[in-house]
């Protein structure tokens, strides 16, 4: 009976604790899913601008460099 009491015991705290990080995976998930439409917008505006002359590149970077800060 009380192999089978530690087990239990066992067995509830691995399950608390993989349920704390599939909330914590959910969360960030969730963040993502929010952000990823803008992070995409961001990635095909820069793939644009790279046939840009040098100087032309890197004024666009640092405007969002500094949109960053």
């Amino acid at each position: 009976m009380r192999d089978i009491a530690e087990r239990w015991r066992t067995i509830s705290m691995e399950l608390y604790c993989v349920q704390s990080m599939l909330e914590e995976v959910v969360a960030y998930w969730k963040r993502w899913d929010a952000l990823s439409v803008e992070v995409e917008g961001w990635i095909d505006d820069a793939q644009s601008k790279l046939h840009l002359p040098e100087d032309q590149k890197m004024e666009h970077f640092q405007v969002i460099m500094n949109a960053g800060t």
